[in-house]
């Protein structure tokens, strides 16, 4: 495949997995943007393979396939009683394509710096695009359009962007965020459009109004100052458009709720917990999580199979309302509940190759450039599991993108063999 095709299939494969937008529905099975991208990324892979193109075996692969497998397995022993465990392993098989398609396409350096550029720019345009719905929702005082679990509608609303839920929104941003914070030079060459970057993805976190995402990214804060030593304007930005963020974003609630903050999403995510003593989302987490240990218990080896939280009965009552809910929304617990204890050893064995291979590639990688975009990417992804903790994205495509990048990046050569290998196929 030439420079240019590889470059083109990327941007197509990186762009789609950031929606979740629903297209249509096919045969009772919804058809959403990223499930597209899978689609496209088995095609590519697919097409690569056969042109003789080799996939750089790493350990983080073969837990991954193993992981995969796991929950194929749960499938087939469920599917008596929870049939709708294959089409939920499709999600799993788009990802183990996505995972293998971007490592077929990354094959030197600079395809993937471009990767990165790619991430970068497709995370900036739907910050934007969140940030700006948000304001503007706010201040025309429209209708949220986010629900709780008993199908009631906020007052306040978050920054969505394209993937159609707040946390998913903010864990999505916390890779690219890691990265432009690793790109950001000191120096005057660069530093401002870089510095804008920065600004518009760290005003995008605190309009998701997530806190698990937040402490992530002010990890990654924390990290970056240590590992590369910002300057004091540098780490003063970041904080002044994080301050300034929050203060157009409490203008506008006050705009939205005639003055009554305490309706408001900032007070709601911040101080209301603390009032009340009491915060029903994690009340909700802490439900989804004993429901799923109970359920878990029955099946500890193998689990439901996948999906099968679905049918999880879990009730939410709030006054005289009374809805089933049924969604484990910790990644851990659902892996646990859908692929028993054979899916969280796959998934552990995924993340500790995962972690090694960025240990070794990160004393073997021989590019400071190079180095700098990995270890930032490793971060951001360390991020992403951490916010999954509370609300996962294991079904959208966005993590295993990412996740296919940072293999690819494992298998690079290091800076010597690199100059000296021939152009990759």
């Amino acid at each position: 495949m030439s420079p240019t095709l590889t470059r083109v299939a990327l941007v197509v494969l990186l762009a789609l997995a950031a929606s979740n937008r629903r297209l249509a529905e096919v045969m009772r099975v919804t058809v959403r943007v990223d499930w597209v991208g899978a689609v496209a990324a088995l095609g590519v892979g697919t097409a690569l393979l056969l042109a003789g193109r080799r996939l750089a075996r790493t350990p983080a692969l073969w837990w991954f396939l193993a992981f995969v497998g796991a929950q194929a397995l749960a499938a087939v022993l469920n599917a008596g009683v929870w049939p709708r465990g294959f089409r939920f392993l499709l999600i799993y098989g788009g990802a183990l394509a996505y995972v293998v398609a971007v490592g077929l396409l990354i094959r030197d350096r600079a395809t993937a710096r471009f990767a990165l550029g790619v991430m970068l720019a497709v995370a900036a345009a739907e910050a934007v695009l969140g940030v700006g719905t948000l304001l503007v929702r706010n201040t025309l005082a429209l209708p949220s359009g986010t629900f709780n679990d008993l199908g009631q509608e906020y007052s306040y609303s978050r920054a969505r962007g394209l993937l159609g839920e707040p946390n998913l929104f903010a864990s999505f941003l916390l890779p690219p965020f890691a990265v432009a914070l690793w790109r950001w030079p000191p120096e005057p060459r660069w530093r401002w459009p870089r510095a804008l970057l920065v600004g518009v993805l760290a005003a995008a976190l605190v309009c998701a109004l997530t806190r698990v995402a937040w402490m992530a990214a002010l990890g990654l804060v924390a990290l970056w100052v240590w590992r590369l030593g910002p300057t004091r304007r540098q780490v003063g930005f970041v904080a002044g458009a994080v301050a300034l963020t929050f203060v157009v974003l409490a203008a506008t609630e006050w705009s939205m709720t005639g003055g009554d903050l305490r309706r408001g999403g900032i007070y709601r995510q911040t101080l209301w917990p603390f009032v009340t003593r009491g915060d029903s989302s994690v009340q909700g987490r802490i439900m989804e999580i004993e429901t799923g240990r109970a359920s878990i218990l029955d099946r500890p080896i193998v689990g439901h199979g996948p999906g099968s939280s679905n049918r999880l009965e879990q009730f939410v009552a709030e006054g005289r309302v009374l809805r089933r809910r049924g969604w484990i929304a910790n990644a851990t617990v659902f892996v646990l509940h859908d692929s028993g204890a054979l899916g969280l050893l796959a998934l552990a064995g995924t993340l500790l190759a995962a972690a090694l291979g960025a240990w070794r590639a990160a004393r073997r990688l021989g590019d400071p450039v190079t180095r700098r975009d990995h270890e930032a990417l490793a971060f951001g992804l360390v991020g992403v599991f951490l916010a999954w903790q509370s609300t996962h994205g294991l079904w959208q495509m966005y993590g295993y993108a990412a996740f296919g990048v940072l293999l690819a990046m494992h298998a690079l050569p290091d800076g010597e063999a690199a100059a000296a290998a021939p152009p990759a196929p």
